[in-house]
Parts: C-alpha cells; structure tokens; sequence
C-alpha cells in the first residue's frame, strides 16, 4: 500500500498567525488537527529507528557568545549513560 500525497495546508500564512486570528470553521479546525497529527506521526516514525534516545527541548533564545544550556544538558545526559 503506497502513501497518498495530500496537502492539509489551506493557507500559505504561518501558522502561529492564523491560529492568532480567532476561530475558525470547524472544518478548518478539522484540518489544523490532522497537520498536528501529521508532525506527530513523522516525529515518531522517524525517532522508532533511533532506539532509546532522549530529546532536549529549550525555548530560551541565545545568541552565538552565549552559553548554550540545552548542550550542557544533553553532555550532562550522555555522561551519565
């Protein structure tokens, strides 16, 4: 069985600044949930043939003189395996 192209994406605008603009159609609704799904998936599938593995996620914004804590962390990590 092959997989079927299909693009959910109904507007070429980001998505943070449609999600921003108040609510939509349920059917709008409908189609930002199977995106969100879509990336879950991929995620997923991609990450089962890792193996055991484990991600660091940081929203702190730094710039390139700074020190980097999401690195100091995963070094932290793979020190303790």
């Amino acid at each position: 069985m092959g997989i079927i192209p299909i693009s959910l994406s109904t507007s070429s605008e980001p998505a943070d600044k449609i999600f921003l603009e108040g609510p939509r159609s349920r059917f709008a609704e409908f189609f930002t949930l199977l995106r969100a799904m879509r990336d879950f998936l991929r995620g997923f599938r991609t990450l089962h043939f890792v193996g055991p593995c484990v991600t660091v996620f940081g929203s702190e914004r730094v710039t390139p003189a700074d020190p980097a804590p999401a690195r100091d962390v995963g070094a932290d990590l793979i020190a303790i395996r």
